[in-house]
């Protein structure tokens, strides 16, 4: 996802780029950044005081740490789940295997009776 920076004439602060810097860093874990983008264009544009800029950086940390975690616990789901899920699928196909041939064993002991 790409977003856009609002710069006025003057070049923006080292806490400003900070902030940029981890609205950056949060987007490339997978946070959903459209919001904190927004945010930061106000606080661009309003010529804010430096520790708004650090209050968001502390924003945009804790979105990369949520998004990080999120997809650390999916891949462990993956990890944990396709080996369980490829296991179920397997006794329940072993089992279906064993269900059809004993029904097929009792039709041709009770064919056999039939022609006794």
């Amino acid at each position: 996802m790409a977003f856009s920076v609002t710069v006025h004439s003057t070049s923006p602060s080292g806490a400003a780029l900070q902030a940029f810097e981890a609205l950056r860093i949060a987007e490339a874990a997978g946070a959903n950044v459209t919001s904190l983008a927004s945010q930061f264009n106000l606080l661009l544009q309003s010529s804010s005081l430096d520790s708004s800029f650090q209050t968001f950086q502390n924003d945009a940390s804790s979105a990369e740490v949520a998004a990080s975690l999120h997809a650390e616990t999916s891949r462990t789901l993956d990890f944990v789940l396709v080996p369980i899920v490829a296991l179920v699928l397997t006794i329940a196909a072993e089992s279906l295997i064993y269900v059809r041939e004993r029904i097929m064993r009792k039709r041709l002991l009770s064919q056999e009776a039939a022609r006794v």
